[in-house]
Protein backbone atom coordinates (compact mmCIF):
# COMPACT_ATOMS: atom_id res chain seq x y z
CA UNK A 1 0.00 0.00 0.00
CA UNK A 2 1.38 3.38 -1.03
CA UNK A 3 0.83 6.64 0.75
CA UNK A 4 1.77 9.88 -0.95
CA UNK A 5 2.44 13.09 0.93
CA UNK A 6 3.02 16.65 -0.18
CA UNK A 7 3.77 18.05 3.27
CA UNK A 8 6.49 17.74 5.85
CA UNK A 9 6.24 16.98 9.54
CA UNK A 10 5.23 14.00 11.71
CA UNK A 11 1.47 14.39 11.28
CA UNK A 12 1.86 14.14 7.48
CA UNK A 13 3.99 11.01 7.50
CA UNK A 14 3.60 7.35 8.38
CA UNK A 15 2.53 6.70 11.99
CA UNK A 16 2.49 3.17 13.42
CA UNK A 17 1.65 1.84 16.88
CA UNK A 18 2.98 -1.71 17.21
CA UNK A 19 2.72 -4.51 19.73
CA UNK A 20 5.87 -6.63 19.53
CA UNK A 21 4.42 -9.36 21.82
CA UNK A 22 7.56 -10.36 23.65
CA UNK A 23 5.84 -13.42 25.06
CA UNK A 24 6.32 -15.02 21.63
CA UNK A 25 10.08 -14.38 21.60
CA UNK A 26 12.40 -17.36 21.89
CA UNK A 27 14.84 -17.34 24.84
CA UNK A 28 17.84 -16.72 22.56
CA UNK A 29 16.52 -13.33 21.36
CA UNK A 30 18.78 -10.68 22.95
CA UNK A 31 16.95 -7.53 21.80
CA UNK A 32 13.30 -6.53 21.90
CA UNK A 33 11.97 -4.15 19.28
CA UNK A 34 11.58 -3.75 15.54
CA UNK A 35 13.99 -2.95 12.73
CA UNK A 36 13.18 0.03 10.52
CA UNK A 37 14.93 0.42 7.17
CA UNK A 38 14.17 3.20 4.69
CA UNK A 39 14.76 2.22 1.07
CA UNK A 40 13.29 2.74 -2.42
CA UNK A 41 10.54 0.28 -3.27
CA UNK A 42 12.53 -0.87 -6.31
CA UNK A 43 15.53 -1.97 -4.24
CA UNK A 44 15.89 -5.11 -2.15
CA UNK A 45 16.16 -4.26 1.57
CA UNK A 46 18.71 -5.97 3.79
CA UNK A 47 17.81 -5.24 7.43
CA UNK A 48 20.69 -7.39 8.64
CA UNK A 49 23.14 -4.90 7.13
CA UNK A 50 21.54 -1.64 8.22
CA UNK A 51 18.47 0.07 9.59
CA UNK A 52 17.35 1.41 12.95
CA UNK A 53 16.29 -0.54 16.02
CA UNK A 54 13.19 0.87 17.71
CA UNK A 55 12.53 -0.37 21.24
CA UNK A 56 9.25 -0.64 23.19
CA UNK A 57 8.07 2.06 25.57
CA UNK A 58 9.17 4.88 23.28
CA UNK A 59 7.94 6.98 20.40
CA UNK A 60 10.62 7.28 17.71
CA UNK A 61 10.46 10.06 15.15
CA UNK A 62 12.47 9.54 11.97
CA UNK A 63 12.88 12.65 9.83
CA UNK A 64 14.09 11.59 6.38
CA UNK A 65 15.78 13.48 3.56
CA UNK A 66 16.20 11.91 0.14
CA UNK A 67 19.78 11.67 -1.15
CA UNK A 68 20.20 10.71 -4.79
CA UNK A 69 23.57 9.66 -6.23
CA UNK A 70 24.37 9.59 -9.94
CA UNK A 71 27.64 8.00 -10.97
CA UNK A 72 29.42 7.69 -14.30
CA UNK A 73 29.45 4.36 -16.12
CA UNK A 74 32.33 2.95 -18.18
CA UNK A 75 34.72 4.34 -19.37
CA UNK A 76 34.60 7.29 -16.95
CA UNK A 77 33.53 5.14 -13.99
CA UNK A 78 32.85 1.58 -12.90
CA UNK A 79 29.20 1.68 -11.84
CA UNK A 80 26.47 -0.61 -13.18
CA UNK A 81 23.38 0.65 -14.97
CA UNK A 82 20.19 -1.13 -13.98
CA UNK A 83 19.24 -1.61 -17.63
CA UNK A 84 22.56 -3.34 -18.30
CA UNK A 85 22.34 -5.63 -15.27
CA UNK A 86 19.31 -7.59 -16.51
CA UNK A 87 21.23 -9.55 -19.13
CA UNK A 88 24.75 -9.45 -17.73
CA UNK A 89 26.97 -10.93 -15.07
CA UNK A 90 25.42 -8.48 -12.61
CA UNK A 91 21.99 -10.13 -12.77
CA UNK A 92 21.03 -10.87 -9.16
CA UNK A 93 18.91 -13.52 -7.47
CA UNK A 94 16.47 -10.76 -6.52
CA UNK A 95 15.71 -9.70 -10.10
CA UNK A 96 12.71 -12.04 -10.27
CA UNK A 97 10.98 -9.79 -7.73
CA UNK A 98 11.31 -6.79 -10.03
CA UNK A 99 14.02 -5.23 -7.89
CA UNK A 100 16.74 -3.11 -9.41
CA UNK A 101 20.46 -3.73 -9.18
CA UNK A 102 22.37 -2.78 -6.04
CA UNK A 103 25.88 -3.62 -4.92
CA UNK A 104 24.49 -5.27 -1.78
CA UNK A 105 22.18 -7.51 -3.80
CA UNK A 106 25.12 -8.39 -6.04
CA UNK A 107 27.21 -9.39 -3.01
CA UNK A 108 24.42 -11.60 -1.67
CA UNK A 109 24.12 -13.21 -5.10
CA UNK A 110 27.87 -13.81 -5.14
CA UNK A 111 27.61 -15.43 -1.72
CA UNK A 112 24.72 -17.66 -2.81
CA UNK A 113 26.67 -18.74 -5.88
CA UNK A 114 29.67 -19.65 -3.72
CA UNK A 115 27.45 -21.68 -1.38
CA UNK A 116 25.85 -23.39 -4.33
CA UNK A 117 29.20 -24.16 -5.93
CA UNK A 118 30.90 -25.37 -2.74
CA UNK A 119 28.02 -27.11 -0.97
CA UNK A 120 25.72 -28.18 -3.83
CA UNK A 121 22.79 -26.52 -2.10
CA UNK A 122 21.16 -23.15 -1.58
CA UNK A 123 21.25 -21.03 1.58
CA UNK A 124 17.73 -20.51 2.91
CA UNK A 125 18.47 -16.91 3.90
CA UNK A 126 18.34 -15.78 0.26
CA UNK A 127 16.36 -16.68 -2.86
CA UNK A 128 17.47 -19.57 -5.06
CA UNK A 129 16.94 -18.24 -8.56
CA UNK A 130 17.83 -21.13 -10.84
CA UNK A 131 18.51 -18.98 -13.90
CA UNK A 132 21.15 -16.95 -12.08
CA UNK A 133 22.78 -19.73 -10.07
CA UNK A 134 23.07 -22.08 -13.05
CA UNK A 135 24.06 -19.41 -15.52
CA UNK A 136 27.77 -20.20 -15.62
CA UNK A 137 28.16 -23.42 -13.65
CA UNK A 138 27.04 -27.03 -13.54
CA UNK A 139 27.91 -28.25 -10.08
CA UNK A 140 24.80 -30.09 -8.95
CA UNK A 141 25.12 -33.75 -8.13
CA UNK A 142 23.61 -36.57 -10.14
CA UNK A 143 20.41 -36.66 -8.09
CA UNK A 144 19.67 -33.07 -9.00
CA UNK A 145 20.41 -33.74 -12.70
CA UNK A 146 22.67 -30.72 -13.18
CA UNK A 147 21.32 -27.82 -15.19
CA UNK A 148 18.23 -29.79 -16.14
CA UNK A 149 17.21 -30.10 -12.51
CA UNK A 150 13.58 -29.13 -11.83
CA UNK A 151 14.62 -27.73 -8.47
CA UNK A 152 17.65 -26.52 -6.51
CA UNK A 153 18.36 -28.40 -3.27
CA UNK A 154 18.14 -26.39 -0.06
CA UNK A 155 20.90 -26.65 2.52
CA UNK A 156 19.57 -28.90 5.26
CA UNK A 157 20.00 -27.38 8.71
CA UNK A 158 19.94 -30.85 10.27
CA UNK A 159 22.83 -32.01 8.09
CA UNK A 160 26.12 -31.40 9.90
CA UNK A 161 28.26 -31.45 6.76
CA UNK A 162 25.93 -29.06 4.95
CA UNK A 163 25.90 -26.59 7.84
CA UNK A 164 29.66 -26.83 8.21
CA UNK A 165 30.11 -26.08 4.53
CA UNK A 166 27.78 -23.08 4.52
CA UNK A 167 29.39 -21.74 7.71
CA UNK A 168 32.81 -21.84 6.08
CA UNK A 169 31.54 -20.01 3.00
CA UNK A 170 29.78 -17.42 5.17
CA UNK A 171 32.95 -16.84 7.18
CA UNK A 172 34.92 -16.35 3.96
CA UNK A 173 32.24 -13.96 2.74
CA UNK A 174 32.46 -11.70 5.80
CA UNK A 175 36.26 -11.72 5.73
CA UNK A 176 36.21 -10.73 2.02
CA UNK A 177 38.05 -13.91 1.02
CA UNK A 178 35.43 -14.65 -1.65
CA UNK A 179 36.18 -11.42 -3.51
CA UNK A 180 32.50 -10.49 -3.76
CA UNK A 181 33.11 -6.83 -2.92
CA UNK A 182 35.49 -6.38 -5.84
CA UNK A 183 33.03 -8.07 -8.20
CA UNK A 184 30.12 -5.79 -7.32
CA UNK A 185 30.53 -2.12 -8.23
CA UNK A 186 27.90 0.36 -7.04
CA UNK A 187 24.80 1.20 -9.05
CA UNK A 188 24.95 4.24 -11.32
CA UNK A 189 21.68 5.60 -9.93
CA UNK A 190 21.18 5.12 -6.21
CA UNK A 191 18.74 6.55 -3.67
CA UNK A 192 19.42 6.70 0.04
CA UNK A 193 17.74 8.49 2.94
CA UNK A 194 19.59 10.47 5.55
CA UNK A 195 17.74 10.46 8.85
CA UNK A 196 17.45 12.52 12.00
CA UNK A 197 16.15 10.46 14.92
CA UNK A 198 14.49 11.64 18.11
CA UNK A 199 12.82 9.58 20.85
CA UNK A 200 10.56 10.10 23.81
CA UNK A 201 8.81 7.99 26.43
CA UNK A 202 5.48 6.70 25.15
CA UNK A 203 2.81 6.52 26.32
CA UNK A 204 3.23 9.21 28.94
CA UNK A 205 2.12 8.79 32.55
CA UNK A 206 -1.12 10.71 32.02
CA UNK A 207 -1.89 9.26 28.60
CA UNK A 208 -1.36 5.60 29.47
CA UNK A 209 -4.77 5.24 31.14
CA UNK A 210 -6.53 6.50 28.05
CA UNK A 211 -4.38 4.26 25.86
CA UNK A 212 -5.10 1.15 27.96
CA UNK A 213 -8.81 1.90 27.83
CA UNK A 214 -8.66 2.25 24.06
CA UNK A 215 -6.87 -1.04 23.43
CA UNK A 216 -8.97 -2.94 26.00
CA UNK A 217 -12.06 -1.96 24.04
CA UNK A 218 -10.71 -3.81 21.02
CA UNK A 219 -11.38 -7.50 20.51
CA UNK A 220 -7.71 -8.49 20.70
CA UNK A 221 -6.86 -7.24 24.18
CA UNK A 222 -8.34 -7.67 27.62
CA UNK A 223 -7.10 -6.30 30.95
CA UNK A 224 -3.82 -4.90 29.60
CA UNK A 225 -1.46 -3.71 32.35
CA UNK A 226 0.95 -0.80 32.48
CA UNK A 227 3.92 -3.16 32.43
CA UNK A 228 2.67 -4.88 29.31
CA UNK A 229 2.29 -1.54 27.54
CA UNK A 230 5.78 -0.42 28.54
CA UNK A 231 7.41 -3.71 27.50
CA UNK A 232 5.55 -4.38 24.25
CA UNK A 233 4.10 -1.25 22.66
CA UNK A 234 6.03 1.26 20.60
CA UNK A 235 5.21 4.11 18.25
CA UNK A 236 7.02 5.07 15.05
CA UNK A 237 6.69 8.31 13.08
CA UNK A 238 8.37 8.45 9.68
CA UNK A 239 8.14 11.65 7.69
CA UNK A 240 9.98 13.94 5.31
CA UNK A 241 11.98 16.66 7.00
CA UNK A 242 12.04 18.65 3.74
CA UNK A 243 10.46 17.98 0.36
CA UNK A 244 13.57 18.90 -1.63
CA UNK A 245 16.39 16.39 -1.98
CA UNK A 246 20.17 16.24 -2.12
CA UNK A 247 21.72 15.34 -5.48
CA UNK A 248 25.28 14.00 -5.56
CA UNK A 249 26.45 13.71 -9.15
CA UNK A 250 29.83 12.68 -10.49
CA UNK A 251 31.05 13.74 -13.90
CA UNK A 252 34.34 13.49 -15.80
CA UNK A 253 36.80 16.12 -14.65
CA UNK A 254 38.43 16.00 -18.08
CA UNK A 255 36.40 14.90 -21.10
CA UNK A 256 37.04 14.84 -24.85
CA UNK A 257 35.61 18.30 -25.41
CA UNK A 258 37.98 19.81 -22.87
CA UNK A 259 40.88 17.81 -24.29
CA UNK A 260 40.27 19.03 -27.84
CA UNK A 261 39.77 22.58 -26.60
CA UNK A 262 43.02 22.49 -24.65
CA UNK A 263 44.92 20.99 -27.59
CA UNK A 264 43.57 23.70 -29.87
CA UNK A 265 44.38 26.37 -27.34
CA UNK A 266 47.90 25.10 -26.76
CA UNK A 267 48.56 24.77 -30.48
CA UNK A 268 47.26 28.26 -31.06
CA UNK A 269 49.32 29.62 -28.19
CA UNK A 270 52.60 27.95 -29.12
CA UNK A 271 52.24 28.42 -32.85
CA UNK A 272 51.28 32.03 -32.27
CA UNK A 273 54.26 32.56 -29.98
CA UNK A 274 56.63 30.91 -32.47
CA UNK A 275 55.43 33.09 -35.35
CA UNK A 276 55.69 36.24 -33.27
CA UNK A 277 59.13 35.21 -32.10
CA UNK A 278 60.33 34.65 -35.68
CA UNK A 279 58.96 38.02 -36.74
CA UNK A 280 60.50 39.79 -33.76
CA UNK A 281 63.89 38.12 -34.27
CA UNK A 282 63.77 38.93 -37.99
CA UNK A 283 62.85 42.52 -37.21
CA UNK A 284 65.65 42.77 -34.65
CA UNK A 285 68.15 41.29 -37.10
CA UNK A 286 66.98 43.67 -39.81
CA UNK A 287 67.27 46.66 -37.48
CA UNK A 288 70.77 45.57 -36.43
CA UNK A 289 71.74 45.09 -40.07
CA UNK A 290 70.38 48.50 -41.01
CA UNK A 291 72.14 50.11 -38.06
CA UNK A 292 75.46 48.46 -38.93
CA UNK A 293 75.05 49.39 -42.58
CA UNK A 294 74.40 53.01 -41.69
CA UNK A 295 77.36 53.07 -39.33
CA UNK A 296 79.59 51.49 -41.98
CA UNK A 297 78.45 54.04 -44.54
CA UNK A 298 79.21 56.89 -42.15
CA UNK A 299 82.67 55.47 -41.45
CA UNK A 300 83.42 55.12 -45.15
CA UNK A 301 82.26 58.65 -45.81
CA UNK A 302 84.41 59.96 -42.98
CA UNK A 303 87.46 58.08 -44.31
CA UNK A 304 86.76 59.28 -47.84
CA UNK A 305 86.49 62.89 -46.71
CA UNK A 306 89.73 62.57 -44.74
CA UNK A 307 91.57 61.21 -47.77
CA UNK A 308 90.24 63.96 -49.99
CA UNK A 309 91.29 66.66 -47.54
CA UNK A 310 94.74 65.14 -47.06
CA UNK A 311 95.45 64.85 -50.78
CA UNK A 312 94.33 68.39 -51.43
CA UNK A 313 96.75 69.75 -48.87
Amino acid sequence: MYRYTTRTGPINGLIMELDIQQFDYIPLTPTAGVKVLLHPDSETPFPEDGGLIVGPGFVTSIAATKVESRRQAFPEGSCVKDTDSKESAYNTIFSSYGHSYSDNACKKTCYQKKVFKSCNCCDTDYPCLKKVLLDDMDVLDDTAQGKNAPYIPICNSSNVESMKCTSQVEKSFWTEDLGCASQCPPACDQIRYSTVISTGVWPSTHFIRHFIKKINESSSYRNTSNDYIANNFLKIQIYYEVLNYVLIETYPAYDWNKLLSDIGGQLGLWLGCSLLTVIEISQLGLEILVSLTRKLIRIRRAVSNYDDNGNSN
